[in-house]
C-alpha cells in the first residue's frame, strides 16, 4: 500500500476472503479487521534526528510503502466433494490504494507438517533430543552387557 495521506486516515476496514467450488458456489467466507498505521519514517522525531543529513538532501523524499500481513484463517480443510476453484479476496473500502499484493496459501496435510512447518525450531529440538536419548540408551545398553560380560 502507498503510503500516503489517503491510506494513512483510512481507519479499519474489512478484508473478506471468499472460497468457491468449481461451480462456483460459496463454500466458505472469512473476515478480518483491518487497521493501517502511519510509517515509523513519517511520525518519529527520532528519526528525524538521526538521520537529518540524509533528509536534507532529498534521500527520504519518497515515502515506503504500507506493508501489512492479514492472517484469515488456518481452519478451513478443503472437503473431496467440493474442490477448491476460486479464492478471491476483497479489501472492503473504495478508498484504499493498493500497490502490490502477495498471496500466500500454507497447506497442511497432518500434524507433523504443521510441527515442522509452524514451530521448526521447537520441533528440532525434541527430535534432536529423543535421538540422543536413544543413542544414549543403546550405549548404555551396550556397555552394561559388556561389563556384565
Amino acid at each position: 500500500m502507498f503510503d500516503n495521506e489517503i491510506n494513512k486516515n483510512l481507519g479499519i476496514f474489512m478484508a473478506q476472503l471468499q472460497i468457491k467450488d468449481v461451480n462456483g458456489v460459496v463454500t466458505a467466507t472469512y473476515y478480518k479487521p483491518v487497521m493501517i498505521r502511519s510509517s515509523i519514517r513519517g511520525n518519529s522525531k527520532l528519526w528525524n534526528l538521526f538521520f537529518w543529513p540524509l533528509n536534507l538532501i532529498g534521500y527520504f523524499d519518497e515515502p515506503l510503502p504500507i506493508s501489512k500481513n492479514i492472517l484469515f484463517t488456518n481452519q478451513f480443510v478443503e472437503s473431496s466433494t467440493k474442490q477448491t476453484s476460486v479464492i478471491s479476496i476483497q479489501l472492503q473500502n473504495r478508498f484504499v490504494q493498493v500497490n502490490t499484493v502477495f498471496l500466500r496459501i500454507n497447506a497442511y496435510v497432518g500434524i507433523v507438517p504443521y510441527l515442522f512447518n509452524v514451530y521448526p525450531t521447537f520441533t528440532y529440538v525434541i527430535l534432536f533430543s529423543l535421538c540422543l536419548a536413544f543413542c544414549m540408551l543403546i550405549l548404555a545398553f551396550y556397555w552394561t552387557f559388556q561389563l556384565l560380560l
